[in-house]
């Protein structure tokens, strides 16, 4: 059998509504207090000169797009800050029938920071930020909405594309810009049926040496944590001679398999070094100290347990699956997984590490079309089923299918043709549609799901485009608009599709799917100096949505790695 992603992973939850606000005051129909309140702040991404910011102005990350005193010899770039939104969008409370009930305009609405109150949204219904014309990409009129059901609704930024008024002003914060890679070295003790010695500093930032002495680390300046060194008996080479940023060599393991040691070295044990004019190492003066070439070598552990793992011929695997550790609140790649290779090894004797998760991502190919997954997996000892074996997701069930021909059911025309739509007063106040997804997927299998649609009318004057997040549904409704009517049998010109299956109650995979569509250095590049536009056309690439740091978007994707959680998806552009 060649490998399953997923079986029967979760029961799904009936999620009751999750807020982090308190009160005293009486419950509504989503679970959280009544008058519990949620701050959305709106914004607009920018890439700017960093001169022209003020010092307490945030900066999200360095752009691309060079400043105009850059050199071809020695280019200079902008940076990504965030201005508060001041015109051309709305904020929506929708009923669940997609019909509204409040509109709160801009011009109401101060330093685009917005209140809003758990009990003045309707049951099941859904708060929108609504982005308004487009005009200065386009020549018709159009609404470009991000939406939250009501159970899912939380504290948050999210962005605008509108330009911005000479008079707005930036959003204070923090630089939240990493430092630059830079090469420093750990030794371990030689074992000698080892071939590989792979290094994390973090789950993204590997290296590796065929020698435990002098291992290159790719090390974040300005960072001090401990470095994972994870040693296999198996490996095959893309270089031995890959040049790093300092003058050293390093080989590079495509396939690294049959872990067997391991280490965490602490941060004092890393260190600098270079080479000579001979290729020998040249150390900094205060490791000279030290014998046997300057350096203390850490020794390795071999206790270990070994997990396998099956999944179906449909699924295969990219390069990013592996297995994760989490210690002293860093992140780490502890192993590769490939469809190769089916056995894992887990530490579990040590107090070193305080969480285990296999993250698988890939394709599964169904006979009518592909869906991308990722899929996170706790590997706590307890959490291990079938005698240390992992059972993966078994996509070869009719739980999705493709979304080719997926159809816009009209409500206009057929009042109630929309199962699922139902108003305070059970009447459609305007006109109504929803999506029919009732033969893509089985909703008792998924929790939550991402929806984006773009819908024209017939006349091809007006659109809408419409990221909804929602509890999973396969009648989802098409949000009404403050301005652009679609009329009847608008055409559905994309649909893109996430499904996600989760166990966590704390919606924190909730807002760790919403940081993973959108980017925000494209969005803020977006229109910038005549830069790339690609943005508006993008898969999975939200323009309005939730903007994250980096350092937020950790902390979600650590509290992500406790649970278990399956994204898949799909798209449909006729």
């Amino acid at each position: 059998m060649k490998k399953s992603i997923l079986a029967s992973l979760l029961v799904p939850i009936l999620l009751a509504g999750c807020s982090d606000s308190t009160s005293s005051s009486s419950s509504s129909s989503n679970g959280s207090s009544s008058s519990a309140t949620y701050t959305w702040q709106i914004v607009h991404l920018e890439s700017v000169d960093e001169d022209d910011l003020g010092a307490s102005c945030v900066i999200y990350a360095d752009s691309e797009i060079e400043t105009d005193d850059s050199t071809v010899d020695d280019p200079e770039y902008q940076v990504i800050t965030a201005y508060q939104a001041d015109d051309d969008y709305n904020i929506l409370y929708h009923y669940q029938d997609g019909t509204i009930a409040e509109t709160i305009e801009a011009s109401d609405i101060n330093n685009g920071s917005v209140t809003i109150t758990l009990s003045d949204v309707p049951d099941n219904g859904y708060v929108t930020l609504e982005e308004l014309d487009g005009s200065s990409r386009i020549d018709y009129l159009g609404s470009f909405m991000f939406s939250v059901q009501k159970s899912l609704l939380d504290d948050m930024v999210l962005n605008i594309t509108a330009e911005r008024s000479a008079s707005s002003s930036c959003v204070t914060g923090s630089d939240h810009r990493e430092g630059d890679a830079i090469t420093k070295f750990v030794s371990v003790e030689q074992k000698v049926n080892s071939v590989y010695y792979q290094t994390s500093f973090d789950v993204d930032s590997l290296a590796g040496s065929e020698f435990s002495s002098h291992i290159p680390v790719a090390y974040i300046e300005g960072e001090s944590r401990d470095v994972l060194v994870t040693v296999f008996d198996d490996y095959t080479a893309v270089s031995d001679s890959s040049e790093t940023t300092e003058t050293t060599t390093e080989t590079i393991a495509e396939d690294r398999e049959d872990l067997i040691y391991w280490a965490f070295v602490d941060s004092s044990s890393v260190y600098d070094a270079i080479f000579d004019e001979d290729g020998d190492f040249d150390l900094d003066d205060d490791k000279k100290q030290y014998e046997n070439d300057g350096i203390e070598s850490t020794e390795l552990n071999a206790s270990l347990t070994g997990v396998s793992w099956t999944t179906s011929d449909t699924v295969s695997l990219d390069d990013d699956s592996g297995v994760i550790v989490n210690h002293n609140d860093t992140t780490y790649l502890w192993q590769p997984i490939y469809d190769e290779n089916t056995e894992l090894s887990i530490a579990y004797d040590t107090d070193e590490v305080d969480t285990w998760n296999s993250y698988f991502s890939g394709t599964v190919t169904l006979s009518d079309g592909d869906w991308t997954f990722t899929s996170f997996n706790d590997l706590t000892d307890d959490n291990v089923i079938d005698d240390d074996n992992l059972e993966l997701f078994d996509f070869t069930t009719p739980i999705i299918a493709s979304l080719d021909g997926t159809t816009v059911i009209d409500n206009t025309s057929s009042i109630g043709a929309c199962t699922e739509l139902s108003s305070e007063d059970d009447g459609l106040a305007e006109p109504s549609y929803c999506i029919d997804l009732s033969s893509n997927f089985d909703p008792d299998e998924f929790t939550y799901q991402r929806l984006h649609i773009r819908l024209e009318d017939t006349s091809g004057e007006n659109f809408t485009n419409q990221t909804i997040i929602s509890e999973a549904n396969t009648e989802p409704v098409v949000l009404s608009s403050s301005e652009v009517d679609l009329g009847t049998s608008p055409t559905l010109t994309r649909i893109e599709l996430n499904l996600m299956n989760t166990d966590d109650e704390d919606l924190d995979a909730v807002e760790y799917l919403m940081t993973q569509n959108i980017d925000l250095e494209s969005v803020a590049e977006f229109g910038t100096n005549g830069s790339d536009d690609s943005a508006e056309t993008d898969f999975y690439n939200d323009l309005n949505g939730y903007v994250a740091t980096d350092a937020e978007i950790e902390t979600l994707y650590q509290a992500v790695l406790k649970t278990n959680t399956t994204i898949v998806q799909s798209s449909y552009e006729p």
